[in-house]
């Protein structure tokens, strides 16, 4: 398969959206895959409705696969800040509302742009479902103002709460929307895009999320990857995740779950998992391990959640040693450039220690 690549046109709320990238084809010896001209309708995903973290861990596997993601992302993003300290408050229910009109707007653009399709269903891969989602990423990242946010390109910061989750890329929380990253954008695409119906899951690879289509929309499958944290939309094929952000192997795909479509259980326990990280890299090393051992019970086919409380444990022992140290005036060493120990000298703390950007896989 060709991947596609489309860059997202500039447009207004007034101006059609731009299409995709092609794969060349003609109409007369490819099958469009049409789903159907019925209009776009935004359905009710938010019908099991925890109100707090414990809430929602407390309920059954089959009912909590039925919780909205964006609803659960909230909640983890909420339990948080309240275990940081942080002053932060938000309103989760008026989050919800405005994943819920941003869903009715993408709806909306796309009935009124779907003529492009018609005229032109290369340019989309011949598949609606392309078409679909390229609306979608245009009118998020270009009407409703989401973007990356470029300060945590080359430095991610786990304990900016804003960062790993989606209510700091909307409107009315208590500082101005910052951005996402790759952990939150791809949870905002497919909480607006399950508001539509359509089958969009949450996928991982080391240090990286993205989404992917994967299932049966108004009778039609298809799978395709969908990676919408930047300036535009790419489809990349799986072999592409094997060597970006990192090289990935067969057994850490298999042990770690690595490129498999996540349902809503495994995707809460990655929302878990990111705040532990907050709690690794705020050195509050016996919640992040109780944390991380929290997202493992919620998705127990995952080694990874384990790892990651084995790192912390690590670094809570080096953490007791430097105390122990400096409890009887013993310089602690570093290094210094040509390999001594050099006990004055200081060493920056990196901007994070976290596991999930440092993994430390066992050899």
């Amino acid at each position: 398969m060709v991947v596609a690549i489309a860059v997202l046109a500039t447009v207004s709320m007034q101006e059609p959206i731009a299409a995709s990238g092609a794969v060349a084809a003609s109409a007369d010896h490819v099958a469009i895959n049409r789903i159907s001209r019925e209009p776009t309708q935004r359905i009710e995903v938010d019908q099991v409705k925890p109100a707090t973290l414990d809430e929602l861990i407390a309920l059954p596997p089959g009912e909590r696969e039925a919780v909205d993601l964006g609803r659960a992302n909230l909640l983890v993003a909420k339990h948080a800040i309240e275990e940081l300290e942080l002053a932060d408050s938000f309103d989760i229910d008026a989050h919800l509302a405005t994943l819920d009109r941003w869903a009715e707007r993408v709806a909306s653009e796309t009935d009124r742009n779907f003529h492009l399709f018609d005229a032109n269903p290369a340019e989309y891969n011949h598949s609606e479902a392309d078409y679909r989602i390229l609306t979608l990423v245009t009118v998020l990242q270009q009407d409703l103002g989401v973007s990356y946010n470029m300060e945590r390109l080359f430095n991610p910061d786990f304990t900016k709460p804003e960062d790993q989750f989606i209510h700091g890329m909307l409107p009315g929380q208590p500082h101005a929307a910052t951005g996402g990253t790759c952990v939150s954008m791809p949870v905002l695409c497919a909480a607006i895009a399950r508001r539509l119906g359509y089958p969009v899951h949450l996928v991982t690879t080391q240090a990286h999320v993205f989404c992917r289509w994967d299932g049966e929309f108004r009778g039609k499958a298809e799978r395709f990857n969908i990676e919408a944290s930047g300036e535009r939309l790419s489809n990349f094929e799986d072999e592409h995740y094997l060597n970006w952000p990192h090289r990935v192997t067969p057994d850490q795909i298999a042990r770690h779950g690595f490129l498999a479509s996540m349902d809503t259980n495994e995707s809460i326990a990655l929302f878990v998992s990111a705040s532990a990280h907050a709690m690794h890299d705020t050195e509050r090393f016996d919640r992040a391990i109780a944390t991380y051992m929290r997202a493992a019970r919620l998705d127990p086919s995952r080694e990874l959640y384990r790892m990651f409380a084995a790192s912390a444990a690590r670094a809570k022992s080096s953490q007791l040693a430097d105390a122990r140290r400096r409890s009887v005036n013993e310089p602690i060493p570093r290094a210094n450039p040509n390999g001594r120990f050099n006990p004055a000298a200081s060493v920056p703390r990196p901007a994070t220690t976290s596991p999930w950007v440092h993994p430390q896989y066992p050899r």
